[in-house]
């Protein structure tokens, strides 16, 4: 099951080629954490069921 104490959002930015991660509290506010280079059009996103894993597909 996956840990509901800390929420990660995941963004594919395909502009700047990347994927920007946020923490998401339980107010509903974010919070930047990091980016990371994911080339162009990076979508779509998928989360493995017990959200160890996130898969990334490219197009172009």
């Amino acid at each position: 099951m996956p840990n509901t104490d800390r929420l990660t959002v995941v963004v594919s930015n395909a502009v700047d080629g990347d994927l920007a991660t946020f923490s998401l509290a339980s107010d509903g506010a974010l919070a930047p954490l990091a980016r990371y280079p994911a080339g162009d059009v990076a979508m779509p996103i998928a989360v493995q069921a017990d959200g160890a894993r996130l898969y990334v597909a490219t197009r172009g």
